[in-house]
């Protein structure tokens, strides 16, 4: 069975390039994790700040899994 193995701090953070680095880092590892029909979000948002933009998808859900902090 294949799989991949990958620290998620490693994956690039878009929210540099995006211009969102002052509220968090965001790190979409779909492509390092050669996943095909899955997405998947490593995030953080700094404290006192909120994510910087909202959105919705027509066919899919998100899952969130809060590690340390509170969110709402």
């Amino acid at each position: 069975m294949d799989y991949t193995l990958k620290n998620l701090s490693e994956i690039d953070d878009v929210a540099v390039k995006g211009g969102f680095s002052e509220n968090q880092e965001a790190r979409f590892g779909q492509r390092d994790l050669d996943a095909t029909q899955t997405g998947f979000a490593y995030q953080i948002v700094k404290p006192g700040k909120r994510q910087a933009f909202g959105h919705r998808h027509e066919n899919a859900e998100e899952v969130y899994v809060v590690i340390a902090g509170e969110g709402r």
